[in-house]
């Protein structure tokens, strides 16, 4: 499973590294995942002191763009330190963007994914239009020092051979979404698409405040969807014959 993460990035650029290589590389240096876990863990719970409690099913996020123009437009979701204050947030202005949440406003999601970070585990695209969910998606980590990277996903990577729904894709990839952190996509002509990110963990720093259980970073369980459909297509035959 890839990952991108701009502090660990960084740290590899100046040792002249790429650190493209999609391991977990935060994970495997500095073990500081399972050193947090080890310093803030509290018995507050009711856990035994030493065991971590269940990880919880994710609550995921969700974006929804609709371009009802004519034309092929280029979307921004995140990046609020570089796009809180551009016109309609980093997007063309011919692009709607909500998170198709009750009240909950896409300005919103992205003030939050500032000051609560989070790591995804899998993002989901959805769309009736069966050419959208092909489109690539461009990660890109920055820092203030001026230091970026990009990494271009392609979603059609991730179609399994076995998929019946053309419309939709699940892509396992690790990003860690923060002020610095965006993801820009090309929106096709008159067409809805919906980004679902699955939190693998999110930074909530009011959890070290008293009453609480004073671990900062929540992790969650793997997100409980399926990745292949069981399924048989109309057009596939009941019996297939082996005979050559």
């Amino acid at each position: 499973m890839k990952k991108l993460n701009i502090n660990d990035y960084l740290n590899q650029v100046d040792q002249n590294f790429s650190g493209m290589t999609g391991r977990n590389d935060w994970d495997d240096l500095s073990g500081s995942r399972n050193a947090n876990r080890d310093l803030y863990f509290s018995g507050a719970n009711g856990t035994v002191t030493g065991e971590f409690p269940a990880e919880s099913t994710p609550s995921p996020y969700r974006v929804t763009i609709v371009n009802s123009t004519g034309g092929t437009l280029t979307a921004v979701m995140f990046g609020r330190n570089r796009y809180a204050g551009s016109t309609n947030y980093g997007s063309a202005a011919g692009l709607v963007l909500t998170t198709g949440i009750g009240d909950v406003t896409y300005y919103e999601l992205l003030q939050q994914s500032a000051s609560q970070p989070f790591e995804t585990s899998l993002i989901r695209i959805n769309s009736s239009n069966t050419s959208q969910v092909t489109e690539i998606l461009n990660v890109t980590a920055r820092d203030a020092n001026g230091k970026s990277c990009t990494d271009p996903v392609a979603p059609l990577d991730y179609f399994s051979a076995v998929q019946y729904q053309n419309g939709i894709v699940d892509v396992p990839y690790r990003v860690t979404i923060d002020g610095n952190a965006y993801i820009t996509t090309d929106i096709l002509a008159n067409t809805t698409v919906k980004y679902t990110f699955f939190p693998a963990s999110k930074v909530n720093t009011t959890r070290a405040l008293p009453g609480y259980n004073g671990n900062p970073l929540k992790d969650y369980a793997a997100p409980a969807v399926p990745i292949l459909s069981t399924s048989r297509p109309a057009s596939y035959p009941a019996n297939r014959s082996l005979g050559m």
